[in-house]
C-alpha cells in the first residue's frame, strides 16, 4: 500500500505526469520519425500544466472532498452524544527528525495543523483525552512528536495517549480498536483526507465525528472566483494531494477496506 501510494499513484499526479509528458515529448522532437508524436506530448504536457495550475480547476476538484464535512463546532454536538465522547483522535501527517530545527518545524504542516485543531477541541470537551496516532519513517514517531509538542503547549501528560504503530489510515483503524471501543469519538485530520478516513473508520465499525482542518481551499468556492489568472505552483501542489487521495480511495475500495456503500 505504501509503495502504491508513494510511487505508483504519485506518478499519476499532475506535476510528475506533466513532467514525464514534457520530457518524453522533447526527446521525441529530436527524432525525425517521432517529431509529430513529440509535438503532441509537449502540447499535452503544457496544456495539463496550465489547466491544473489554474484556480478554477483546482477549486473544482478540492471542493468535492474538502467541503464534504463542515468544520466541527463542539457546541452543536447533541448533548447525549457529547456525554459519550471521551477521545479526540488526531491522525499523524508527517514528521522530519532534525535536531537543528524547532519541533514546530519538524512536525510538518499536516500534523501541526491537526494537532492545533485537536487541542482546540480537547479544551472545549472537558474530561476528554487526546490520542495521537502514527509511526512514520523517523526514529521519533509522528505520534510521539505530536505528544511532545502538545506537552509544551500545556496539555497535561495524563490527558494524552499515543499509538505508535500505524503506517497509514487503515492501520489507524486496526490499532485503535482496543482503545476507543464502539463509543463516538472526534476524528481530526486534513479536510482533503477526511472523506477517506471517515469511510475507513465507519467500515471498521467505529462511530467517528469528523473534525476537518488544514483546508487547501480556504475561500468560499465558486468556479468563477479566480484570484490570480495564471498557473500557480500552490495549485499544482494541491492537485497532487488530491490525486493521492483519489487513488488512495480507489485502492481502499478495491481491496475491501472501504465499503462501496460509503
Amino acid at each position: 500500500m505504501n509503495f502504491f501510494k508513494d510511487y505508483v499513484a504519485g506518478f499519476f499526479s499532475p506535476t510528475p505526469l506533466c513532467g514525464f509528458l514534457l520530457i518524453i515529448g522533447v526527446v521525441l522532437l529530436w527524432s525525425r520519425k517521432k517529431e509529430k508524436t513529440g509535438k503532441i506530448l509537449v502540447t499535452l504536457g503544457i496544456g495539463l500544466f496550465l489547466l491544473f495550475g489554474f484556480d478554477s480547476i483546482t477549486g473544482l476538484f478540492l471542493n468535492q472532498l474538502e467541503n464534504k464535512y463542515p468544520g466541527l463546532k463542539v457546541e452543536t454536538i447533541n448533548d447525549e452524544i457529547r456525554k459519550q465522547i471521551h477521545y479526540v483522535v488526531v491522525l499523524g501527517g508527517g514528521f522530519a527528525d532534525n535536531p537543528d530545527h524547532p519541533l514546530t518545524s519538524q512536525v510538518n504542516v499536516f500534523s501541526l495543523t491537526r494537532l492545533v485543531e485537536g487541542i482546540r477541541i480537547y479544551r472545549e470537551l472537558p474530561g476528554s483525552v487526546l490520542i495521537f496516532t502514527g509511526k512514520g519513517w523517523s526514529k521519533v514517531t509522528e505520534a510521539q512528536s505530536m505528544k511532545e509538542l502538545a506537552l509544551k503547549l500545556g496539555v497535561p501528560n495524563t490527558d494524552i495517549q499515543i499509538e505508535n504503530e500505524s503506517m497509514n489510515t487503515f492501520d489507524h483503524t486496526q490499532y485503535l480498536k482496543s482503545i476507543i471501543g464502539k463509543k463516538p469519538f472526534i476524528l481530526v485530520t486534513s479536510a482533503l483526507h477526511m472523506p477517506r478516513a471517515m469511510a475507513l473508520f465507519k467500515t471498521a465499525g467505529y462511530k467517528p465525528i469528523p473534525a476537518p482542518t488544514q483546508h487547501l481551499l480556504t475561500r468560499k468556492y465558486s468556479f468563477f472566483n479566480v484570484q490570480i489568472p495564471y498557473t500557480k505552483g500552490s495549485n499544482l501542489s494541491a492537485m497532487d494531494a488530491f490525486a493521492l487521495e483519489f487513488w488512495g480511495n480507489i485502492w481502499a475500495r478495491v481491496t475491501g477496506k472501504i465499503s462501496f456503500q460509503e
